[in-house]
């Protein structure tokens, strides 16, 4: 009987550092980036780890995000030189109007795919962690 709780024991330890382990390190992940800080990402994990592909889903999510932020970025620039322009211009042109719009119309889409991702690692996330729990 005493074997029996050891052994029980012991596989709940290890069972135990499968999980939390890799959690640990994906949480540490998810704070940082809450932070801000795109330039992280989770560590490999090493084989056998559970939640590998948690960690793998949450590094193409923050690549995707990099990408997008990027992206982001290149119109807020675009279009802070189209309002410079539009404030030296007394009259706009058609094409400074179509250029602000192709703007506007990309940044709504980069905030829907930003969302979108975000709303996915968040499902994804916890589909994991139930099924771990579970």
């Amino acid at each position: 009987m005493i074997f029996v709780t050891a052994l029980f024991f012991v596989g709940s330890l290890f069972a135990a550092h499968k999980i939390a382990g890799p959690l640990y390190r994906i949480q540490r992940v998810a704070r940082a980036i809450r932070q801000g800080d795109l330039s992280v990402d989770v560590q490999s994990l090493r084989a056998g780890d559970e939640m590998r592909e948690l960690a793998s889903e949450m590094n193409a999510a923050v690549e995707k995000i990099r990408h997008l932020m990027e992206r982001y970025r290149g119109l807020a620039g675009q279009l802070s030189r189209l309002v410079a322009e539009l404030v030296v211009t007394e009259t706009p042109t058609s094409s400074m109007a179509e250029d602000a719009k192709k703007v506007r119309e990309e940044l709504q889409l980069i905030s829907s795919q930003l969302v979108s991702e975000i709303d996915r690692v968040k499902l994804r996330r916890e589909t994991v962690t139930q099924t771990q729990v579970g």
